[in-house]
């Protein structure tokens, strides 16, 4: 099973609906950026990638669910 289709049946799982999904990958063409957003993903990486870039990407989630339960 390739991560595109394991966040689409992650999404259809009621407690999984708003798990952060970052796809961090070798794949790096816009058809890839395309999948990973229609499958729910939260956010796309390509490897190589700083391990800063991760971290910034992992703190933007974190504060994305944060707003959103205020909210």
């Amino acid at each position: 099973m390739k991560g595109f289709e394991l966040c689409t049946r992650l999404r259809l799982l009621p407690a999984n609906k708003k798990t952060p999904v970052v796809f961090v990958t070798g794949l790096n063409d816009f058809e890839s950026r395309i999948s990973s957003t229609m499958s729910g993903g939260s956010d796309f990486i390509a490897k190589p990638f700083l391990f800063m870039e991760l971290a910034v990407k992992a703190l933007v989630c974190v504060l994305r669910a944060r707003l959103q339960s205020a909210n």
